[in-house]
């Protein structure tokens, strides 16, 4: 047993089943997924501030950079918990016709937990992209974190609904984002 949210995050690592049916055994409550909700919307701001601070440049507007990153954090803590726990439904949706005994919660702590546990591998990608800025290395390491976060949320949400193995999941995630930045590029 971890003490610390921190290190549960990282101890997540060992056993990524294993720590989600931790964190339901813990006793989860929805106010601590709310919390969660937050701090999954931290990261994002996190996420894109790098980008903020290195690339100001490519946004001609006359909103000053300090009031740019006031607003982003104002949109980031009040409207990406309701988008977050749209998403949640959705994917519990989904999930329905094929026959899960999941609840909303179990959902939704899979969901969260998935995206809290690829949190510290998504600020340092930020950080590399921004040292090392080029269109090849953003698209390499873009591509690695939807593996990445691809193969834990598969690996999360399968356990969540008691599915035993995510590789479907998994590789249905990876081809979508693929046929999704075909789009994009063409």
């Amino acid at each position: 047993m971890t003490k610390g949210f921190l290190s549960e995050i990282f101890y997540a690592y060992t056993g990524l089943k294993r720590s989600y049916n931790t964190q339901l055994s813990n006793g989860i409550n929805e106010s601590r997924l709310l919390a969660y909700s937050f701090f999954i919307s931290l990261v994002l701001f996190l996420h894109r501030l790098p980008d903020k601070l290195t690339h100001n440049q490519k946004f001609n507007t006359k909103i000053s950079l300090n009031d740019q990153i006031g607003i982003d954090l104002f949109a980031s803590l009040f409207f990406v918990p309701i988008f977050l726990y749209i998403i949640a439904f959705f994917i519990h949706l989904l999930w329905l016709p094929f026959g899960s005994k999941a609840t909303f919660f179990e959902t939704r702590l899979a969901f969260f937990w998935a995206t809290i546990i690829s949190s510290p591998v998504l600020l340092s990608l930020s950080l590399i992209e921004n040292i090392y800025y080029s269109s090849w290395l953003s698209l390499i390491l873009n591509f690695f974190f939807v593996v990445f976060y691809s193969w834990i949320f598969s690996s999360i949400l399968c356990a969540a609904h008691k599915i035993q193995s995510n590789l479907y999941l998994f590789f249905l995630l990876i081809i979508i984002y693929l046929i999704l930045s075909y789009l994009n590029i063409r």
